[in-house]
C-alpha cells in the first residue's frame, strides 16, 4: 500500500494506528498489523464493538 493510502486507512479507523517510538519515527504493533493482515475488511481496534 501506499503511504497516503495507510494514512487514509488509519483515519478511517480501518488500519491500525501508529505510535511514536522516537523523535521522529513511528512504528505499529505487531500483533495489531497481524490482526489487521488476518482480517483486513473485518479489522476493528482492540475493545471496538462493531
Amino acid at each position: 500500500m501506499s503511504r497516503s493510502t495507510i494514512y487514509r486507512k488509519i483515519a478511517e479507523g480501518t488500519f491500525p494506528a501508529q505510535l511514536k517510538i522516537s523523535t521522529n519515527g513511528t512504528g505499529w504493533h505487531e500483533s495489531d498489523i497481524n490482526r489487521w493482515i488476518a482480517d483486513p475488511v473485518g479489522w476493528r481496534p482492540k475493545g471496538e464493538v462493531r
